[in-house]
């Protein structure tokens, strides 16, 4: 038996040994972050100076499908995206001494663009730039909000997002605000997270290895086509993210939120009202392309997920800033543009910030 044992100390120990060697190698060759860039290219090619196209602010990544392009511009160079890959101005990864940090975790809501015309997009103010400055007039400089939106984000990845790459920032308080690509129809495999606690930690641990995303990024590369394939809506309607996934992630989300210190906060997405627009077929009709057949069929699957995010909160005591409940309460006209059903406009960010900034201070987590 000790003998035995013995053995499999050896064999644990040259396995570790082999890992980190193969870690280290791989991170200073930069291996990673080469094949990364062949993939992008690939997946997300740009046109000549088309820098500030919507996707043109995206890099692959093999553990979150795509990231944002550090130091890319939003279209119409309405926003910046820093150094670091976070839509807003830049700062430093390490938090100062006495500084409170918040990380605003979310889809296109959080990252803040919305349709203020046909063709045209505004960015003035989201959510997350008001919730900072009402907590600057109030505390000073040692409150930062740090913008994690990402357009076209799930609640998976945001969980992996945060799990993976965003533990260093040292947040005190994160919030979470996602739902709209959740149950946006499904095009391809969208994957999941296991189950089991143990399957669990090896995935987590083994995303935070480069040498496991390097060796996932050469199989996309190996198994792409020459060409982007045009995205193909299916005949039956699938969401990315079932309803008890969507749980689960916000679940495990809130759990590895606590576990590293940090208070969790959810947020409802709001839906913005049937405008004259729409109904003229003057502009793109989200709910045609998410395979539904009208408005009402589309906001209803959209009530179930914000309605099984309070659940969530309910069950695990996170504190809720209801903004969807919010926006009905005080009518949505003036909270959203007549373009955009899914994007507040600006009053509409101000809401929101408004209702996280309530939500932290009954808290007591600022003044």
């Amino acid at each position: 038996m000790l003998r035995a044992a013995r053995a499999f100390a050896v064999v644990l120990g040259m396995t570790v040994a082999l890992v980190g060697a193969a870690e280290a190698l791989v991170r200073l060759a930069g291996v990673e972050h080469a094949i990364a860039a062949r993939v992008s290219a690939r997946m997300y090619p740009m046109r000549p100076g088309g820098g500030d196209d919507l996707f043109g602010t995206r890099v692959y990544d093999s553990v979150l499908q795509w990231r944002l392009r550090p130091d890319a511009w939003l279209p119409g160079r309405i926003g910046h995206i820093n150094s670091l890959g976070f839509v807003g101005p830049e700062f430093e990864p390490r938090k100062r001494p006495g500084e409170t940090r918040i990380l605003a975790l979310g889809d296109s809501v959080t990252y803040g663009l919305w349709a203020c015309g046909r063709l045209h997009f505004c960015r003035d103010r989201p959510y997350p730039e008001a919730l900072g400055e009402r907590l600057r007039r109030r505390g000073g400089d040692r409150f930062t909000v740090i913008d994690a939106g990402v357009y076209g984000y799930s609640s998976l990845q945001g969980l992996r997002y945060y799990e993976t790459y965003l533990g260093g920032l040292g947040a005190d308080i994160v919030t979470a605000m996602f739902g709209w690509n959740d149950h946006g129809v499904a095009t391809g495999i969208e994957g999941r997270e296991p189950r089991t606690p143990a399957l669990r930690a090896i995935a987590e641990e083994a995303r935070r290895l480069a040498t496991y995303r390097s060796l996932a990024g050469a199989l996309a590369l190996f198994t792409l086509p020459a060409e982007p394939a045009k995205p193909v809506l299916p005949p039956v309607y699938r969401p990315r993210v079932d309803l008890d996934d969507f749980a689960f992630n916000l679940e495990a989300l809130v759990r590895t939120v606590r576990a590293r210190g940090a208070h969790p906060v959810l947020v409802t997405e709001p839906v913005g009202p049937l405008t004259e627009p729409y109904r003229r077929n003057e502009v793109m009709q989200t709910w045609a392309l998410n395979t539904f057949p009208d408005y009402d069929s589309y906001v209803a699957v959209h009530a179930r997920y914000n309605e099984r995010m309070r659940e969530v909160a309910s069950r695990l005591g996170v504190p809720l800033a209801d903004a969807d409940a919010e926006f009905e309460r005080r009518g949505k006209t003036e909270l959203f543009s007549p373009y955009d059903i899914v994007h507040p406009n600006e009053a509409g960010h101000a809401l929101i910030a408004e209702l996280i900034d309530e939500r932290l201070a009954a808290e007591g987590w600022v003044p």
